[in-house]
């Protein structure tokens, strides 16, 4: 007799106090985000000097998997940056809902990586939290096949948890051009790619909550100073071994 025993679900809950978001800017599984180029591809084109015919990307494995695995946030509002040319410090970046507010850290928290002569930061605040029950890392990419100028914006890379920490804040460096530019990101369109580190699948559960209670749940969530992150990590991770039911203590 044979047994399939199923792989247990990662369940990621993810929550937010905005009704229009959360009706319409859900972060889905990355398989709801094939871009539209990639579908309208024919899986085999023929060669001019072959006899068979060569398979397009449609049949490329590497790009098909990528996106079987993870959930993509997608962008909530259209965002537009106006930048200075090289060499010129001026930017102004905008969330077309009047809600959202873009951030910039000053240049001198990441020593000489992409200077400000060249590249603007920008963190976008996102109006969603995320929320695991176990201690599983997540990866966190650029959604790069979905970007229609990905030579213009890069969207920093990471590693991450939801057990302890539940911001789901977005850094993206934007290039600078020769001449003064604007630059246009759309609603709706994938803004980061995010992979638990896990062959387990994944089940997406959202929330609709009031802002009070949002507020609530981020309020001690400034944790980027990785210092403090880690005694308040160590402080969980004690209390829930005491917990007289054993609930995340050793057996």
């Amino acid at each position: 007799m044979i047994f399939i025993i199923k792989k247990r679900k990662i369940v990621l809950d993810l929550f937010t106090h905005r009704q229009v978001i959360f009706d319409s800017a859900k972060p889905k599984l990355a398989t709801h985000f094939y871009p539209d180029w990639w579908k309208d591809l024919k899986t085999e084109l023929p060669l001019d000097n072959g006899l068979f015919p060569t398979a397009t990307m449609r049949r490329c494995m590497g790009f098909v998997d990528h996106y079987k695995h993870g959930f993509i946030l997608p962008l909530w509002s259209d965002f537009r940056i106006k930048l200075g040319k090289v060499g010129d410090p001026n930017f102004e970046a905008m969330f077309s809902d009047n809600i959202t507010r873009p951030m910039s850290h000053p240049h001198m928290l990441r020593g000489s990586y992409l200077p400000d002569e060249k590249y603007v930061h920008i963190k976008m605040v996102t109006p969603w939290a995320a929320k695991c029950k176990e201690s599983i890392y997540w990866k966190w990419e650029q959604p790069t096949y979905g970007f229609k100028q990905p030579n213009r914006a890069i969207v920093l890379p990471g590693t991450i948890e939801y057990k302890y920490q539940y911001s789901m804040n977005v850094n993206v460096m934007f290039a600078r051009q020769e001449n003064d530019s604007l630059l246009q990101l759309d609603y709706q369109e994938p803004l980061v790619h995010i992979t638990p580190i896990s062959e387990r699948p994944l089940e997406l559960r959202h929330h609709m909550v009031s802002f009070d209670e949002y507020a609530k749940m981020m309020q001690g969530e400034k944790l980027s100073n990785i210092n403090f992150y880690r005694s308040t990590r160590r402080v969980r991770e004690s209390e829930e071994k005491k917990c007289p039911f054993g609930f995340g203590g050793k057996k």
